[in-house]
């Protein structure tokens, strides 16, 4: 599907980062195939027939957001895998047979994720997404995974039970939150050890190494303006450096969390805070929280975006929908928006960024597109 000069985020089916891929360009969006986790934020309640008409009515609307926001002309991965297992859409169907037969009716270009720890009827589903579009099968993966000592045998039985052969199969090596790990050098040397080791590596569709830095929440740092290591991109450089049967593409959750808190929306107090990509860290503009008495609610986005159009690391207003948007904000000209809003000027500038950075690469030195050339942008690991 693609080789290592590529880049794959992993987002949540949630209207910021949904709205924030929508606004992408064509020239970023052809270095990336997004996944994208379906979520149903509630618990599946259904009544004495089975059906929970909530969670139907929340099913209906994963394809047509993704046609919205991704559109059908490119492939990318959908992933049920955080809905619950016994979850039924009318009270018998699958979540992921209903999901890929409403993507086959919009021509969306779907590819179905499952992992080891998927129960029987998720991969039976997952069985027939394969069998009747021929798009092959997304297998992801964890760390702890490539320790298997039976991987080799594991992984040719779950290609077996969803009819899908290594030359079919996208392998994602997700290595989840990556922000508290304390010796990033001995995790990218622990990860080309098991990608050293990995059974099928050079017939697989395509293999990508995944992970998450920023921070679940921002309460550790003062108000005012810090830079966060993109952990996970170093981690990438130092493992994409080493002699590899096959030198993986690239993979982050963006400016978010990989895992979504159990937070009470009444009970949290959410800083007013603006997430800004570089080259190997986030500039970061901490705000005071949006309940706090006197703090300036969302106005404090204005004063966010007028520092940061000022500040040296700004890429510019034509950079990406999310710098034009920060910079109309700035002028006066835009509403300073919400929560939601500055998730998606966030992840849009992000992954505008990091398709860049994965363009740059493939560049290389001579200035041709060769996979084989050019290495990642300079980068140190603590």
């Amino acid at each position: 599907m693609f080789d290592q000069n590529h880049y794959v985020p992993l987002l949540k089916c949630k209207r910021g980062e949904l709205n924030a891929v929508a606004a992408l360009t064509p020239a970023a969006r052809r270095w990336m195939t997004p996944l994208f986790d379906l979520l149903y934020e509630a618990d599946f309640d259904p009544n004495a027939s089975g059906i929970d008409a909530a969670f139907d009515a929340r099913a209906v609307r994963y394809v047509p957001q993704l046609v919205q926001s991704w559109g059908i002309n490119a492939p990318l991965f959908i992933d049920a895998g955080q809905v619950e297992a016994h979850a039924r859409v009318g009270g018998t169907t699958h979540i992921v047979t209903a999901v890929f037969s409403d993507a086959r009716t919009a021509g969306l270009q779907a590819v179905p994720v499952t992992s080891f720890d998927r129960d029987p009827a998720y991969q039976a589903a997952v069985r027939n997404a394969v069998s009747i579009d021929s798009r092959g099968a997304c297998l992801r993966l964890e760390l702890a995974d490539l320790d298997r000592p039976s991987l080799a045998l594991d992984l040719a039985n779950l290609m077996a039970s969803i009819g899908a052969p290594a030359d079919q199969c996208d392998v994602i090596v997700d290595l989840s939150a990556v922000d508290s790990v304390s010796n990033p050098g001995l995790l990218a040397r622990m990860i080309v050890a098991g990608l050293r080791a990995l059974p099928y590596a050079a017939i697989l569709r395509s293999l990508t190494l995944v992970g998450g830095a920023f921070p679940q929440a921002l309460g550790g740092y003062a108000v005012g303006t810090h830079t966060i290591p993109r952990i996970d991109w170093l981690i990438y450089n130092a493992v994409r450096g080493a002699t590899l049967p096959r030198i993986p593409a690239y993979g982050d959750y963006a400016t978010v969390h990989p895992v979504l808190g159990d937070i009470d929306p009444v009970l949290v107090n959410p800083s007013a805070s603006v997430r800004y990509t570089r080259e190997d860290y986030w500039l970061v503009l901490r705000g005071q929280g949006v309940k706090t008495p006197g703090g300036g609610k969302y106005t404090q986005f204005y004063t966010h975006a007028t520092t940061l159009v000022s500040h040296p690391d700004y890429c510019g207003s034509h950079f990406s929908a999310g710098d034009q948007e920060i910079h109309d904000i700035a002028s006066g000209t835009a509403k300073a928006g919400n929560l939601e809003t500055w998730v998606r000027i966030g992840v849009n500038h992000h992954i505008t960024f990091v398709a860049g950075q994965m363009s740059a690469i493939a560049s290389g030195p001579s200035g041709t597109s060769s996979p084989g050339h050019g290495a990642a942008p300079a980068a140190s690991l603590p």
